[in-house]
């Protein structure tokens, strides 16, 4: 079974850290994917922090970065449509 962990985001990169900190450390080898979709923050944290974290090859991480503020609704269903796993965890 695969799992995707869909992420909606909107500035503060501090609460989407510790997500993805937890991820890694509770439940890192069953993630297929974690589907981030970048709301159009305004903060460069949260790209600076997006980027680390796809670097540091920690998780399997898919960034998704809309061109214009959609809301948590809209970013999460963008996200779940994005997902590939069997089962979609959304936070």
């Amino acid at each position: 079974m695969k799992v995707s962990i869909v992420i909606p985001t909107y500035n503060h990169y501090d609460l989407l850290h510790q997500c993805l900190f937890d991820i890694y450390q509770k439940c890192n080898s069953s993630v297929q994917e974690v589907v981030i979709v970048n709301d159009c923050s305004t903060d460069e944290a949260v790209q600076t922090g997006i980027d680390w974290w796809k670097k540091s090859n920690m998780l399997p991480i898919r960034h998704i970065k809309l061109s214009h503020n959609v809301m948590f609704l809209r970013a999460s269903n963008i996200g779940m449509q994005k997902a590939e796993g069997d089962v979609i965890i959304l936070l």
